[in-house]
């Protein structure tokens, strides 16, 4: 049987949960995956500032748990890479970013976004019902806001009906099970337990990934417009998305004619643009053409859409994004930040070590 008390640095931050929380789920059904992950980041940020703080609020917000992993996850990263770092706990009178690190004198500061947040409703809803069951969810793709509260009323109906067993659905496959068959003891207005259950890794469309990533943006703003540099951590979790898609994505779409990269000289390709992104590139390419060359901004950008996030006006607040790729990590700096924020060759700080 597992315990929390077999994994130490959890059994200290976390030994006065209550049996709903996801922790003691985990608990209660021996989800040693997840334990041992756990224990595995609180041990490797021990000490670090703020963390205490971040640990108190997660144990009264359980339906943001899981953002709370991707946050140590990053965290985890970043330790390394920094000669200081912060976990900034959530504070109800202003929108903080998650993460400040010092890097050479200089603050950073990581705003962190779990892809699937929207699971979280999930939860959420769930959660506020009473019933005897322990519900196991495994979503099939990357779901918007309709499927979502689609797939709430169906977990709804099957709790109504009090059944028992698999339910196929469009969006995700559940398992209710009584909580009995884990030793938990059912008592009055003891709410459902819910477990987001799959592991393996799910391939998403591009256009959802898009859409998703720039909604999240857009809601994030005003959390990222600050004058010192700032990242944006994307944990992809176990979506799987192309390399390829992301560079499309933070840099925008290939062109199918792609004729300009043959022009002889650089000053005859700057000549032929006309798209209304021409300054942003030559400002780019003139404060800094390594950075450019390096990450191979320059020639593409030339034969790109500006479809790109990087290509937005609103996004010369952001430094680059660093995403979490199942066991890959990747920075991909934005070369138009604007100047108060930019920090010469920055991807090497934020590039992974394997």
């Amino acid at each position: 049987m597992v315990s929390l008390k077999d994994y130490s640095y959890i059994y200290k931050n976390f030994d006065d949960l209550s049996d709903d929380h996801p922790i003691r789920i985990a608990e209660a059904i021996e989800n040693k995956d997840l334990l041992e992950y756990l224990e595995g980041l609180l041990y490797k940020l021990q000490g670090v500032k703020g963390l205490s703080d971040r640990i108190e609020e997660i144990k009264r917000d359980k339906k943001s748990f899981y953002s709370f992993i991707s946050e140590l996850k990053v965290a985890a990263f970043l330790k390394d890479k920094s000669d200081d770092l912060e976990i900034i706990p959530p504070s109800k009178k202003v929108r903080n970013p998650d993460i400040k690190i010092i890097k050479n004198g200089r603050d950073f500061f990581v705003e962190v976004k779990r892809l699937s947040n929207l699971e979280n409703k999930i939860f959420e809803e769930i959660h506020q019902i009473s019933s005897p069951y322990f519900i196991k969810v495994a979503t099939k793709g990357l779901l918007n806001e309709n499927e979502i509260n689609s797939l709430i009323e169906f977990i709804k109906q099957k709790i109504d009906a009090e059944t028992v067993g698999e339910f196929p659905n469009d969006f995700g496959d559940l398992i209710i099970e009584n909580k009995d068959r884990y030793g938990i003891k059912y008592e009055k207005n003891q709410k459902t337990y819910l477990m987001i259950t799959q592991k393996e890794v799910i391939r998403v469309d591009f256009d959802k990934v898009k859409e998703r990533v720039l909604l999240d943006f857009y809601a994030k703003l005003d959390q990222l417009t600050n004058e010192s540099p700032t990242i944006w951590a994307i944990d992809l979790e176990r979506w799987c998305v192309d390399e390829e898609d992301i560079e499309r994505l933070v840099y925008g779409t290939i062109f199918e004619d792609k004729g300009i990269l043959f022009k002889p000289r650089i000053k005859e390709v700057l000549n032929s643009l006309s798209q209304p992104y021409f300054d942003k590139i030559v400002k780019a390419y003139q404060r800094d053409m390594a950075l450019m060359l390096k990450c191979s901004l320059l020639p593409t950008l030339y034969y790109r859409k500006t479809d790109g996030l990087f290509l937005r006006d609103e996004v010369e607040v952001l430094n680059g994004v660093l995403v979490f790729r199942y066991n890959k990590i990747k920075f991909y700096p934005n070369p138009f930040v604007k100047d108060e924020q930019y920090v010469y060759d920055i991807a090497s700080i934020f590039t992974d070590i394997q």
